[in-house]
């Protein structure tokens, strides 16, 4: 006996699934959310279910942002002054052109000079910092166009103000 589309009929075999047109997508969502949270199956099993893409499901069952964010550690306080960044800010912002930027600049400068400082490679950035290999990728962007040499020369001249150190010479007797 011959199924669909000229294919031998089987027991249990289930002809792919048509995306959802415009009308129905709304009942799709809901269905897939509601068995989510029923079931606690994981998006893209259902995606598969319910003939849409992974990464719709993962939309529409987690919000916009897929990525969880990353808390900052307390362990690493190292925010750039703001008087600093408002004198490198000028360097390292783009034109303006294409997608908005996934992460601040300013976090991402903040990284740079945390990885320099420590000498911790590149891919060890800590929670509260953009990935690694995102930050590693804008470091070699701005080197290569030379963005990276004026913000060395920038930071010559600045230098952050620091506590004095207490007076150890005296002797008290």
């Amino acid at each position: 006996m011959q199924g669909n589309r000229g294919i031998p009929a089987q027991v249990g075999y289930v002809l792919p699934r048509k995306k959802p047109g415009p009308s129905e997508k709304g009942e799709v969502r809901v269905a897939l959310i509601e068995e989510h949270r029923r079931t606690g199956a994981s998006p893209r099993s259902l995606a598969r279910k319910y003939g849409v893409s992974s990464g719709t499901a993962w939309r529409w069952v987690y919000g916009k942002r897929v990525r969880p964010k990353r808390e900052p550690d307390p362990h690493y306080p190292y925010p750039l002054p703001d008087a600093l960044w408002q004198r490198l800010a000028p360097l390292v912002q783009g034109k303006g052109k294409g997608a908005p930027p996934r992460y601040a600049k300013r976090s991402l400068v903040e990284a740079i000079f945390l990885v320099l400082r420590e000498g911790r490679p590149w891919g060890d950035t800590p929670p509260g910092y953009p990935p690694g290999k995102m930050v590693y990728w804008h470091y070699r962007n701005w080197v290569s166009r030379g963005v990276w040499v004026e913000v060395e020369r920038m930071l010559v001249g600045y230098a952050p103000p620091s506590p004095r150190p207490a007076d150890t010479s005296s002797s008290t007797s």
